[in-house]
């Protein structure tokens, strides 16, 4: 995670949680409630997997570890999370009803 205005890292850690919205990571040392980071997300065990870029603000952080809310990524790292969360779900319909009430990306603002 890099702060969002300086670009400068603030943390590291391991994706627990991931979903449409957002993302629990475990780190030694979560950023504070509040602030608003760029967050990337890569998979490297796996050489050529895509990586996804997000904007987001810690929600929540204490205990080792933050739950970040995503607020925006650029259309190619959304249908990339998009095609992660739908390979981890239960049941692919929840994926297209959690799409359908992202605002934004239906309606065409970004």
């Amino acid at each position: 995670m890099a702060d969002a205005d300086t670009g400068e890292e603030i943390a590291w850690g391991r994706a627990v949680n991931l979903s449409m919205n957002g993302v629990l990571v475990v780190s030694p040392k979560p950023p504070a409630d509040g602030t608003l980071c760029a967050v990337t997300l890569e998979w490297r065990h796996l050489e050529g997997a895509p990586v996804i870029f997000a904007m987001g603000y810690v929600a929540r952080s204490g205990d080792g570890r933050c739950g970040i809310e995503l607020t925006e990524m650029p259309i190619e790292s959304y249908e990339h999370l998009a095609a992660v969360v739908e390979a981890h779900r239960k049941s692919p319909d929840q994926l297209l009803d959690s799409m359908r009430n992202e605002i934004g990306l239906l309606s065409g603002t970004y």
